[in-house]
């Protein structure tokens, strides 16, 4: 059926022509590579969300673990999504600053993901090994297998210290919760933005209110 077909295809093709469906899948892979604009926007954005984790909020305790552990962690997640979105706007053209466009997210987005990508690779042989030799509390460990700890993790709550946080940075909410869902969000209003601008100054409602559903 229509579901079935691009991958029947891509395996016949692999089958006639082994070598050269392999070429081809490198070559396509090392066509999206990282690249200066890219980069200097992550870190940017990566700097920005680590001054945000000085807002203020309230202190929260999350469940106790089996080593009886009480995560501690404070709570600014919807001050830290205005503050940030307000940022955003603020420094874009759209704003009063002007320093970038705010289609910038789209127009960086390949080199980003290829920057991701390689170093979500990097940042997880840290982790792996941090928890393995200097872990942040005593749920850490090994499983046994360099595999199995590469993807799964081998600790619960990895804080490296960091002046001015009491409790460390917590690198899986600065990754998960603060930096890829605030981009997750701003990608969606920086797209709409450029389609808006792309076509015409046409707007396009389903993508403007998928955005605005972020």
């Amino acid at each position: 059926g229509m579901a079935t077909a691009p991958l029947g295809g891509m395996v016949k093709g692999l089958l006639a022509d082994p070598l050269g469906g392999i070429r081809s899948v490198l070559l396509a892979g090392l066509s999206v590579t990282p690249n200066p604009e890219a980069i200097k926007f992550i870190l940017g954005f990566w700097a920005v969300a680590f001054l945000l984790e000085f807002l203020p909020g309230k202190i929260e305790t999350g469940p106790e673990t089996l080593t009886g552990h009480v995560p501690k962690y404070k709570d600014n997640a919807v001050l830290h999504c205005l503050v940030y979105t307000g940022l955003f706007w603020a420094g874009s053209n759209l704003g009063p600053l002007g320093w970038y466009d705010f289609g910038i997210i789209y127009d960086t987005f390949t080199g980003s993901v290829a920057f991701f990508n390689l170093f979500g690779l990097l940042f997880c042989c840290f982790l792996t090994y941090k928890g393995l030799h200097f872990p942040s509390t005593e749920d850490c460990g090994s499983s046994g297998s360099l595999t199995k700890d590469y993807l799964w993790g081998t600790e619960l709550y990895p804080r490296p210290p960091c002046p001015g946080l009491p409790y460390g940075l917590d690198l899986k909410r600065f990754i998960n919760c603060r930096f890829s869902m605030t981009y997750w969000q701003l990608a969606g209003l920086s797209f709409c933005y450029r389609s808006y601008t792309l076509n015409d100054n046409t707007m396009d409602y389903g993508l403007m209110f998928s955005a605005l559903s972020q």
